[in-house]
C-alpha cells in the first residue's frame, strides 16, 4: 500500500488511487461511511473491476457483519 495515508478528519488509514491490494489497483472512491470506505478496484491481469470495503472499525461484531454482507451480496 504505497500510498495509504491517515485521514485527517478521522485518523484512519485509508487507501489512495493507484495503491495495490494483492491483485488490485485501487481506482477511486465510491463511498464512504462511519464504518466503512468502499473503492473501485480493478484487477490487474483481468482489468475487471470490482468493489473493495475496508473497514475503518474493527471490531468483533463489524467484522460478523461484513462476512454477512457478503454473503447476502454472493
Amino acid at each position: 500500500m504505497r500510498g495509504a495515508r491517515v485521514d485527517p478528519d478521522e485518523e484512519r488509514l485509508v487507501l489512495c488511487e493507484g495503491d495495490q491490494v494483492d491483485r488490485y489497483t485501487v481506482k477511486e472512491i465510491v463511498g464512504r461511511g462511519g464504518l466503512a470506505v468502499v473503492f473501485r478496484v480493478e484487477h490487474t491481469q483481468l482489468k475487471s473491476s470490482f468493489a473493495l470495503k475496508q473497514l475503518l472499525v474493527t471490531s468483533p461484531y463489524i467484522r460478523r457483519r461484513l462476512r454477512q454482507e457478503g454473503v447476502v451480496q454472493a
